[in-house]
């Protein structure tokens, strides 16, 4: 990616994306819960799908904001989802899927102004 906007709207999102992680990892420790990461299938399938898109030869710009904001829908579908299936969950935990839901609602709207 070469536009340093988007590069730099991207960069806001990954900070505020972390420091929701940390606020996460911290309820989990007082929960006696672990911290799970992705499987290595899911984390390889990724990578390769984002590559292959990458390579169409459309703007690399346009694609990468097209990646995320497609992301970003995926997410707030798959929080949606466990939040009506989770119907025992904290209003902590649903507090903290809101949020999420929201950033990547905002990340999605910000993006949209690159395509």
């Amino acid at each position: 990616m070469t536009d340093a906007k988007i590069a730099a709207t991207i960069e806001k999102s990954c900070s505020k994306h972390k420091e929701l992680e940390e606020e996460i990892s911290k309820i989990l420790l007082r929960a006696g819960q672990p911290e799970k990461e992705p499987g290595v299938m899911v984390s390889t399938f990724s990578w390769m799908t984002t590559g292959v898109k990458m390579m169409t030869g459309e703007d690399e710009n346009k694609q990468a904001v097209k990646i995320i904001m497609n992301g970003c829908n995926m997410g707030t579908q798959s929080i949606t989802e466990a939040m009506h299936q989770c119907k025992d969950a904290s209003s902590e935990s649903i507090s903290i899927a809101k949020k999420l839901i929201g950033m990547e609602e905002n990340l999605r709207d910000d993006m949209q102004k690159y395509l």
